[in-house]
């Protein structure tokens, strides 16, 4: 009977919650976390001064960033606690990665105001982040 009592065990919590991924628009980073969580994470983005950058991004389902080319990670999100961050090898990307947050956040601040702009990356981001 072991092997009765091996199959009635609850199955490892990666079987429960298979990783699921994203990335912006541009491919510059990939995010990685269980697929209910990544989804309400890419709805807050897509209502954000980072909207643009995550305009035609889906979560892929079943799906983790090693799996999809991003092979430096994991990393910890700090907006997203639940969710780890990943790159890739591209040099690019790398810069963009860098540079495309900020180039967004200072057009946002230029078309509402500093303000506007701490406000809704507060409701993005719970921790601080600078402006």
């Amino acid at each position: 009977a072991p092997a009765v009592a091996a199959r009635d065990a609850a199955p490892p919590p990666a079987a429960k919650a298979p990783a699921a991924c994203f990335t912006p628009d541009n491919g510059m980073i990939c995010i990685q976390g269980a697929f209910n969580y990544l989804n309400a994470t890419l709805a807050k983005l897509k209502a954000s001064p980072l909207a643009s950058e995550y305009a035609d991004s889906q979560v892929r389902a079943a799906t983790t960033c090693f799996e999809a080319n991003y092979t430096d990670g994991p990393k910890q999100e700090d907006c997203f606690p639940e969710a780890t961050l990943w790159h890739d090898s591209s040099p690019r990307h790398r810069f963009e990665s860098q540079s495309e947050e900020p180039t967004l956040m200072a057009k946002y601040a230029a078309e509402h105001s500093v303000q506007e702009l701490a406000e809704a990356m507060s409701k993005l981001c719970p921790v601080k982040v600078t402006v």
